[in-house]
């Protein structure tokens, strides 16, 4: 496939219509690269305007008139049932690319931003038969350098920053130079890092090319995605800072995935989490669950306690909307999030409104993609733009700035409503519309919802909101004793987590057994 074919209308189709295809359909039509159909074995309608086919039914002109087919499903087995299917009908091997899951559109979208002609050359020529030898082909020059710098008579650490907006970095980066003295400190994303605190020694690379990795020692990753090889030991920092209502199975099937993994935990309601999702679907692998802390509320602190300037805000943070999880429709805040922030600038008119969206959320909404959530982050959006007094924080990695000038934060199931109110002492209230199906149905199982009076109160209207947030605000004093005095009941190690981490890193790198952590499966 050349170049000049691809400019001249040369198409692709995906395979797969869940939200995976979503997001990958919108990265395609953002880089010019069209999308002519969709593969789906039980969908008959059009899907976001596009042609629906079963593999059967790809025959003779249909097939020539794309270049390659993306398989977009993330579970491995329908990946491969998909892929054969395809081969069936006539598609070559070198026609089809399988992508891991959802977190693979980091680097493809890295690399079309890159060289997005050659990139779109690339795919369905003769020369590559996978994204991996895609990637290595544009970026192997930089790996191999990076390489060869490196220190052969240290061991090497590989920090894993996957996840959209930044791979919750400064969840472990504070831990760089304490490590650089010992170890070779190599960072890995598959987004463009930034700053000087993610190491000299970067790798832009794929997770699940990380995966392959044999240099790797030790593995350290702030969250779960399967980013070293299986046999090395690996660490995963807790990126929240409770339970956690999102994606239970999927978190248990990646902390299952190495041989051996420390899993950090947070706090107390993390600690348990992690225990019950082990217990729950019977993890086979060697675990240890870390009673360490987290190392994002040290800093925090420490940020909210040096501010000197005005708390003029109320800021407005939901959770996690553009993906799949169950009972969304309950967690998620954000299909009422207009009305929301339009009752908070009417009820507190000398003050300002501080909008964050979920960073995955921003960063799916700027591709453009077209589903009815879209159209509730555009008109949200125009709200931040057109009102005085409406602001949006749209910085991926850091929302400090936002906390220090706020006097009061507005969530629903998003964990950033505890690190707020740990971080700053200040009130939450918890905007729950469904707070009758939410506590049926997710209630039970999580001390995320248990705890929320602890910190500040519940609210199922947005005018409900308004009162509360007013009621909240004048006995503020109050509330800040109230929240800081939960913090050290259910915090590990508070202000001193990455001291603890450093202080007993001999017990993860000669595998011994520390007294105080829980181990599973060790005998």
């Amino acid at each position: 496939m050349d170049l000049e074919r691809m400019k001249t209308g040369q198409s692709i189709a995906i395979a797969g219509t869940g939200n995976f295809s979503v997001n990958l359909e919108a990265l395609c039509r953002e880089h010019d690269l069209n999308v002519a159909f969709f593969v789906d074995e039980f969908r008959t309608d059009a899907f976001l305007g596009k042609p629906v086919y079963q593999a059967k039914h790809i025959t003779g002109s249909l097939i020539d008139s794309i270049s390659c087919v993306l398989i977009a499903i993330s579970h491995p087995e329908y990946q491969v049932a998909a892929a054969e299917r395809l081969q069936k009908q006539g598609f070559s091997d070198n026609r089809i690319f399988t992508l891991a899951d959802d977190p693979a559109l980091q680097i493809l979208q890295l690399l079309l931003e890159r060289d997005a002609d050659a990139l779109r050359a690339a795919i369905g020529s003769e020369d590559f038969n996978s994204l991996e030898q895609i990637e290595a082909h544009f970026l192997g020059h930089d790996w191999r350098k990076t390489m060869s710098s490196l220190d052969p008579s240290k061991q090497n650490v590989a920090l894993g920053y996957y996840g959209r907006g930044g791979g919750f970095r400064r969840h472990i980066s504070p831990l760089i130079p304490h490590l650089s003295k010992r170890f070779n400190v190599v960072s890995m994303s598959d987004e463009v890092m930034k700053r000087a605190e993610e190491s000299k020694h970067h790798l832009y690379m794929s997770a699940s090319t990380a995966s392959e990795q044999s240099f790797i020692d030790l593995s350290i990753s702030a969250h779960i995605f399967n980013c070293a090889p299986k046999h090395v030991p690996r660490v995963s920092f807790s990126h929240v800072i409770y339970d956690f209502n999102l994606m239970g199975d999927y978190h248990a099937a990646r902390i299952g995935e190495p041989d051996t993994h420390y899993l950090f935990a947070s706090s107390r309601p993390c600690f348990d989490w992690y225990k019950d999702l082990i217990s729950r679907h019977q993890l086979k692998n060697k675990l240890c669950i870390i009673p360490g802390g987290y190392l994002q509320l040290d800093n925090n602190i420490a940020r909210v306690n040096e501010y000197q300037g005005e708390r003029d805000s109320i800021l407005y943070a939901p959770t996690l909307a553009l993906a799949d999880y169950p009972n969304k429709e309950l967690a998620s805040s954000i299909e009422y999030a207009p009305e929301l922030v339009r009752t908070l600038l009417e009820s507190f008119p000398h003050k300002k409104v501080i909008v964050r969206p979920h960073p995955s959320d921003l960063r799916m909404y700027k591709l453009q993609r077209k589903d009815q959530l879209s159209e509730v982050f555009t008109e949200l959006l125009d709200i931040c733009s057109s009102h005085p007094r409406c602001v949006l924080d749209d910085n991926p990695t850091s929302y400090i700035n936002s906390y220090q000038r706020s006097c009061l934060m507005v969530s629903d199931t998003s964990s950033t409503a505890f690190t707020y109110a740990f971080s700053t002492g200040r009130p939450v209230v918890f905007f729950s519309p469904k707070e009758s199906d939410l506590l049926c149905n997710i209630g039970k199982d999580l001390k995320f919802i248990d705890d929320r009076s602890n910190i500040g109160a519940i609210a199922k209207t947005c005018k409900q909101v308004s009162l509360l947030a007013s009621e909240l605000l004048s006995k503020n004093g109050e509330e800040t004793n109230q929240a800081t005095s939960f913090r050290d009941k259910v915090i590990f190690n508070p202000g001193e987590s990455a001291n603890y981490f450093l202080n007993n890193i001999e017990f993860i790198i000669k595998a011994k057994k520390h007294p105080d952590w829980l181990y599973i499966n060790w005998e």
